[in-house]
């Protein structure tokens, strides 16, 4: 669906990868459908759904399918896209009014925009998350963009589809190596997460399948990104743990499960990789 009117002339497609989201994708949609920036689209690439995802998504988006995973969603809409920029957002996420629009003016000066994230979750491990995330405001390290021109994210390369895992920042690094400017605007997304300690262990060890794909691709900002900026950031974000010190040192102990589970992902995918050869 595109929306026409607009000050500053710019078509951006908003892109948004499914998998059984029907109980998010609507908040999603709407937010984006609500955007004080009219001069968009909006692109679902469902992956095989069989809930009533695409049934929601048809009513605010165009809607196709695409599979094997979400780096393939991702490409596939930007290969669609009319639009000459491009913002991803996953289905959990909620967009503030003013987003599009702020990316857009900001766009004037720069080939890709980081968006913070307001992480909301209920559960323990989620109010963890959300701690963790505060540390991360800011940081030059961590945040990956999600708004691109168009032509930027091709020359880029896309996001790498042998990639379970730091996609998004292995993407931000590439175009940051090829001298594009990155910046940032000061609205945030929504981004819901109710995870369970279940959860945090099961994504963990299943993005950690691919982690030595990432390693091997971005060596020294692999081991910068997956351990000395993150430590940075909690240090240099000290007073709120004196604020918050039961979700500070619960993300800590989050943070160590993700690592611990994760490096067990990567060793069973070498052993199995090494087996098939």
């Amino acid at each position: 669906m595109i929306k026409n009117k607009s000050r500053t002339g710019k078509l951006v497609s908003v892109i948004v990868p499914t998998k059984n989201s029907e109980a998010a994708i609507k908040r999603c949609l709407v937010s984006i459908k609500n955007q004080t920036y009219r001069q968009r689209e909006i692109i679902v690439i469902d992956n095989n759904s069989a809930d009533k995802t695409k049934e929601i998504a048809r009513k605010y988006a165009r809607v196709y399918n695409k599979g094997p995973e979400r780096n393939a969603q991702r490409n596939f809409g930007a290969k669609i896209a009319k639009g000459n920029y491009l913002f991803f957002a996953d289905s959990d996420m909620e967009l503030t009014p003013r987003i599009v629009e702020e990316c857009a003016r900001l766009s004037r000066k720069y080939d890709a925009i980081i968006i913070e994230e307001n992480n909301i979750g209920s559960t323990f491990w989620a109010r963890c998350r959300t701690f963790e995330k505060k540390t991360y405001i800011g940081d030059e390290d961590i945040v990956a963009a999600r708004f691109f021109r168009k032509q930027v994210f091709k020359e880029a390369g896309g996001y790498d589809e042998n990639l379970l895992v730091n996609e998004d920042i292995s993407l931000h690094q590439t175009i940051k190596n090829k001298g594009y400017k990155i910046g940032r605007i000061k609205s945030f997304i929504n981004h819901y997460e109710d995870d369970t300690f279940l959860d945090v262990i099961r994504s963990s060890f299943f993005y950690g399948k691919s982690l030595h794909k990432f390693m091997k691709k971005h060596p020294v900002y692999g081991i910068k990104y997956n351990t000395l900026a993150r430590f940075k950031a909690y240090a240099r974000n000290w007073r709120l743990f004196l604020k918050e010190p039961i979700y500070g040192i619960g993300s800590i102990i989050r943070k160590f499960l993700e690592y611990l589970f994760a490096f067990l992902g990567m060793i069973y995918a070498l052993l199995f990789e090494r087996g098939k050869k």
